[in-house]
């Protein structure tokens, strides 16, 4: 389907998909802008979606999203940079833009990614309390040293709900670190149980390459559910 409106925010692009009404949920997808319309089209077909989507692209992957810099996992491939918490400010203002232009007032935000995007989307919980509900799907929660953070930080704010994914191959990676990905991603759903937040760890099929945009839509779906905000979608 075709975003209500779409604008830049210097150089990310942003597109709005409007919810049933002003109060509804807000939805924020950060994604490749290839892979916003997929989700979007797969989210708004689920029944019951009374949620406003904003797809939010990336300038630099590797760079943006991720909150301290460490070493390529792939040969030839550029190192991660600490663009993390200089993304995460312009979010935050692209929210607010967003939501003035669409004349939205949530009474909740989620933020939900997939890859290194769930992986940012997890960080947030630690930096802003602009968003209550955080998914990552697929989320790259190997990252070196993440969930040392995470055990040793608290919650910028109180979350909601936090929900988390990988594919049942995922884990089958040669690379040593990437292998990782299904035990690291049960951690953190823990961590976000122990400490008092309604979260869920669910496996999809296939390795990290299959399903993407339908990953990320359950995620959203599934925070938008009974077990997150106490309303079960129709």
């Amino acid at each position: 389907m075709e975003p209500r409106e779409s604008f830049l925010h210097g150089s990310i692009q942003v597109c709005l998909y409007p919810g049933k009404d002003a109060a509804s949920p807000c939805c924020y997808l950060v994604c490749d802008r290839g892979e916003g319309p997929d989700c979007a089209d797969l989210f708004m077909a689920m029944p019951g979606s009374a949620a406003a989507l904003i797809t939010v692209s990336v300038p630099d992957w590797n760079r943006d999203l991720t909150p301290w810099k460490a070493p390529a996992v792939f040969r030839g491939a550029p190192p991660f940079g600490d663009g993390a918490d200089a993304y995460l400010e312009e979010l935050i203002r692209i929210t607010e833009e967003a939501e003035e232009r669409a004349g939205l007032i949530p009474g909740v935000r989620a933020l939900a990614g997939y890859s290194l995007a769930g992986l940012f989307a997890v960080y947030a919980a630690f930096r802003t309390d602009r968003f209550s509900l955080f998914g990552s799907a697929s989320g790259s929660l190997w990252y070196p040293g993440f969930l040392d953070f995470a055990a040793k930080t608290p919650f910028a704010g109180v979350p909601k709900a936090a929900y988390f994914s990988v594919g049942d191959r995922e884990k089958a990676s040669k690379n040593p670190l990437m292998k990782t990905v299904e035990e690291r991603t049960q951690d953190a759903a823990a961590l976000f149980l122990a400490r008092g937040v309604p979260s869920i760890f669910e496996k999809n099929p296939g390795n990290h390459f299959v399903d993407g945009p339908l990953r990320t839509a359950k995620a959203l779906r599934w925070l938008l559910s009974e077990n997150s905000t106490g309303r079960r979608p129709q």
